[in-house]
């Protein structure tokens, strides 16, 4: 066996470790029942980025003994975004049917969670939610336009990576390996953490309008210095 493949295993090694936190970040801060109602977006940011950072710490090794990591870097991602499709599929079901045959039922559950999230600050008395089937069926849309934005995402920053260091093993110069990946892994998440998902999943969500607000803008300058310095860098 290769040595490197005995220290990190196959991709089912790493894959199924990665799925299992990118379900527990959902399920422990923000059910996919009714997480877009209550902010989704970040816990999808976060899950986004650990997917990538997994993976691709995972292909380091092999990409610097320069082995095809390819093909297993997509059977893992289709198992993770496969079965996370099929539980958030499973779940809007289940509140489907409960806001049909149950709507009380499917109110309460609404109601309590935007309460919990903190995204209404209102009078108790005045709920945020008065049909659940209706927001349930106007959300689903939208909150799976932001999984494939996950995935889409993930392939694309695993993508550049696997370039940046290739270009690395064609060279003769010595490669500090760790210090190279987690340069390219963090400059990499903040590109697109402040340039694509969090507008983008704005926009989807309808919030456009915090789009130019000073916070944001500073964050595009922020990502647009780390695009800058990823083009500097790999050049060199």
């Amino acid at each position: 066996m290769n040595p490197i493949q005995g220290v990190y295993g196959s991709w089912q090694n790493v894959a199924v470790p990665t799925l299992a936190l990118v379900l527990a970040l959902e399920v422990l801060l923000t059910t996919p029942l009714v997480g877009y109602h209550v902010g989704s977006t970040y816990i999808i940011h976060f899950a986004t980025l650990a997917v990538f950072i997994l993976l691709s710490t995972w292909a380091l090794p092999l990409l610097a003994q320069q082995q095809v990591v390819k093909s297993s870097l997509k059977r893992g991602l289709l198992l993770i975004y496969g079965v996370r499709l099929a539980w958030i599929g499973l779940t809007f079901l289940v509140l489907i049917f409960i806001s049909s045959t149950m709507p009380d039922y499917g109110l309460e559950i609404l109601n309590s969670v935007a309460f919990a999230g903190g995204r209404f600050a209102g009078n108790p008395v005045s709920l945020p939610v008065d049909n659940a089937l209706s927001l349930t069926l106007s959300i689903i849309p939208a909150y799976l336009g932001l999984q494939l934005l996950s995935l889409g995402t993930v392939v694309l920053l695993l993508f550049v990576y696997i370039h940046l260091q290739a270009r690395a093993t064609q060279s003769n110069n010595p490669t500090q390996w760790r210090r190279r990946h987690w340069q390219l892994v963090l400059t990499l998440s903040v590109v697109v953490f402040t340039l694509g998902l969090t507008p983008m999943s704005d926009i989807l969500q309808g919030y456009s309008g915090v789009l130019l607000q000073p916070e944001r803008l500073l964050s595009y300058v922020l990502g647009a210095g780390c695009v800058l310095w990823l083009i500097v860098w790999g050049r060199r």
